[in-house]
């Protein structure tokens, strides 16, 4: 318990990933279970509560990834600009670096 407080840990935070870490398995079981279903019943409305829950599936995804770095940029237009004004701080690259990558 003192090793959890040293490092910033609350019991709050910790029930809450706990309870997020269920209802992740409950969709994760119904995902499974629903697509099981989907082989044997092939009615529109199966598929269609198959085909919603993969889009909420896909959305929550996105919405609790953390994104990379190269993913910062707001477009590629400032990604390009980034990399092009950093290689100009750089330098020309040396004879040596142009034949390992020629």
């Amino acid at each position: 318990e003192e090793a959890a407080d040293s490092m910033g840990v609350s019991q709050t935070r910790i029930i809450i990933t706990i309870v997020a870490l269920i209802l992740w398995l409950i969709f994760v079981f119904a995902f499974i279970f629903l697509a099981i279903q989907g082989w044997f019943a092939q009615g529109s409305f199966e598929t269609t509560i198959q085909s919603l829950f993969i889009c909420v599936s896909g959305g929550m995804t996105k919405f609790l990834r953390q994104k990379t770095s190269a993913e910062q940029y707001g477009n590629i237009d400032e990604l390009v600009r980034t990399i092009i004004r950093n290689d100009k701080e750089s330098g020309p690259a040396s004879s040596e670096q142009r034949s390992l990558v020629s």
